[in-house]
């Protein structure tokens, strides 16, 4: 048996300046334990819900996670 792993790394700006040093430890300790891991980059993850948005003739409206809040963007958006 095979344990795969999927992460999501953090956004490359970030609400807190230890993000990065909590998803290497994090990461770490994942890679150590999985035996295969996939990694997606939430900035490359916004940029293609985004494209993706653009396509659809709406209106751009992703946020950042200090933006968050004031988001129009709906799950049944991204599928």
């Amino acid at each position: 048996s095979a344990l795969l792993s999927i992460s999501v790394l953090p956004f490359a700006t970030g609400e807190l300046p230890l993000q990065h040093y909590n998803s290497a430890l994090c990461l770490s300790r994942v890679l150590s334990e999985a035996d295969t891991s996939i990694l997606f980059s939430n900035d490359a993850i916004m940029s293609l819900c985004a494209k993706r948005m653009a396509r659809q003739s709406k209106p751009s409206s992703i946020a950042r996670p200090a933006d968050a809040a004031h988001s129009n963007v709906r799950i049944s958006d991204l599928n």
